[in-house]
């Protein structure tokens, strides 16, 4: 796109070349701008200004800023399907829509059950005493690359079966994705030589497994390869596709909402004392951490046919994100949406998206954010901000740096 060197407001209505015909006017968002070092607040300015915004950013996409409309795109996988894979071949079942999508989605199902995740709760309980001690035992340090960063990789690799040094490859590569997509150093060469390494791995675990199989009733990846959508079965380049989400969007997430459950502990004194007296209110106040400051901020949807949306004219092909932590702090929908309500009830978030597509390791997230600050508060008096906090950004938002001083009991 051109700038207009006219335009001194760069959030004021204009026009983008190639939407010349199809939109008379629309309010321009960066993704990537200075502004977005805050997102909550930057998203909280644009979800008042329009309820669609356009960025030229990453090809140029769309934005839908509000609850109800983006409850309403994220229902309708028909006119709006799921977004383009971000790289390589889909990603089964995030990147896919039906039928395929129900087929993997119902071989994937029941290892995410409440039941089977009952099960594992004391591995995963194990898993955050090992990475909390050492911490406790120093009165504190950077959680973030001690604790919220390495656990849920950890916890994901123990979940699939996996050994040890998996854990450490995926949380390698899945960063230096991260820190080198747009926005974050643009270096389009490490993504790809990291993207590469990530699936070689993953070949790598699927060849070991199909040598080695396991019960499919317990483990997914012997399940995946025990499955059949239409009487085929899966080969190993499907598996890997799976393989390839769970690996990054299956940790990511769940690192960027520990991060966030902790700062807010630590913000927030009442809260912890709260908490500690009332443990079983965790699951709630977790939920309303999220709802406050989501950790993954939108996903893309790809129209599928013409529509027409607030005077835009979207074309089939184009990306349509649906900002998840702009309509968490809607107050259309949620009274006094800037506040944080540890009992608020009901909490009709979309921490974990809306529709088809919704999360599918959800209940997993929810328990491993839990156990963490079960632990953490029972084990403490005080948890208390020990430094200046480095946030992360678009699309992940979450923490970097997070210097806690941590008095235990």
């Amino acid at each position: 796109m051109r700038n207009d060197p006219d335009r001194k407001d760069p959030g004021e209505p204009f026009r983008h070349e190639q939407q010349w015909n199809r939109c008379e006017g629309i309010v321009r968002w960066d993704p990537f701008g200075p502004e977005m070092a805050d997102p909550v607040r930057a998203l909280d300015r644009v979800r008042v200004r329009a309820p669609l915004v356009w960025t030229d950013r990453g090809g140029g996409f769309w934005a839908l800023t509000r609850y109800e409309d983006i409850a309403r795109v994220a229902r309708d996988f028909r006119r709006f399907g799921q977004g383009r894979p971000q790289r390589g071949a889909p990603r089964p079942p995030l990147e896919v829509d039906p039928p395929l999508h129900t087929a993997y989605r119902a071989i994937l199902r029941p290892y995410f059950t409440g039941q089977r995740l009952a099960s594992f709760e004391d591995e995963v309980r194990s898993l955050v005493v090992a990475r909390l001690q050492p911490l406790l035992d120093q009165g504190g340090g950077d959680v973030a690359p001690t604790l919220t960063h390495p656990l849920p990789t950890e916890v994901l690799c123990r979940f699939l079966r996996l050994p040890s040094q998996s854990a450490q490859i995926i949380d390698r590569l899945s960063d230096e994705i991260y820190r080198n997509e747009e926005g974050r150093g643009g270096n389009p060469e490490a993504v790809a030589a990291a993207d590469a390494e990530l699936t070689e791995h993953a070949f790598s675990v699927v060849s070991a497994r199909r040598r080695a199989p396991e019960d499919p009733e317990v483990d997914l990846i012997s399940g995946l390869i025990a499955a059949r959508i239409d009487g085929a079965a899966l080969d190993d380049a499907q598996i890997v596709e799976v393989l390839r989400l769970l690996f990054v969007a299956g940790h990511n997430s769940t690192t960027s909402s520990l991060g966030i459950c902790l700062l807010a502990l630590a913000r927030d004194r009442e809260a912890q004392e709260t908490l500690r007296g009332r443990p079983a209110m965790l699951p709630r106040a977790i939920d309303e951490f999220l709802r406050l400051e989501t950790p993954v901020l939108g996903m893309p949807r790809t129209v599928r046919e013409e529509t027409d949306l607030f005077g835009a004219r979207l074309a089939p092909g184009d990306q349509l994100f649906l900002l998840w932590g702009s309509a968490n702090r809607d107050d259309r929908v949620f009274e006094e949406a800037a506040t944080c309500r540890l009992d608020r009830q009901p909490n009709k978030h979309m921490v974990f998206g809306r529709g088809i597509h919704s999360c599918l390791g959800r209940e997993l997230a929810e328990m491993e954010l839990r156990v963490v600050c079960e632990e953490l508060l029972a084990r403490t008096s005080s948890i208390e901000l020990a430094g200046e906090v480095t946030r992360t950004s678009w699309v992940r938002f979450g923490v970097s740096r997070l210097p806690l001083r941590l008095f235990a009991r």
